[in-house]
């Protein structure tokens, strides 16, 4: 009997424990905003993919990785080759177990093929001007 499956959370997206036996090399297959289900009801981009029923909500870091990659617009994203693997993380000041995605170089979308966004809507920061 595989004992695997008794031990892997029972929710809606991807975690630690689907990626417990090493890396998965996956696609994604679709990108959509959900709100998370726990905590403070908070708005993230989920990644599907081909390979895996369930989604991955993305964090900052795993999403710099992906907009790196493919762009910031997540119709360019599809597509895209990814690894996802497990890593040790910092959570409510408690060491648990997460996912991180990488993305080889080989996979990245040549800028010229990415998709352009309109100017953004929110206005850049702007920085106190420093008296000399």
């Amino acid at each position: 009997m595989d004992a695997r499956g008794y031990f892997q959370s029972k929710g809606t997206y991807m975690n630690a424990s689907h990626v417990a036996d090493g890396e998965l090399n996956l696609t994604i297959g679709n990108v959509e905003k959900e709100t998370m289900p726990r905590g403070d009801k908070e708005e993230k981009i989920v990644i599907y993919f081909q390979e895996h029923d369930r989604g991955l909500p993305l964090n900052k870091t795993n999403g710099d990785t992906v907009m790196v990659a493919f762009g910031a617009n997540t119709d360019d994203w599809i597509g895209g080759k990814v690894t996802a693997y497990k890593i040790k993380t910092k959570f409510d000041d408690e060491e648990r177990d997460g996912v991180r995605i990488r993305v080889e170089p080989h996979n990245f979308l040549p800028l010229e093929k990415r998709t352009p966004l309109p100017p953004s809507s929110t206005p850049p920061k702007s920085t106190p001007e420093i008296p000399f």
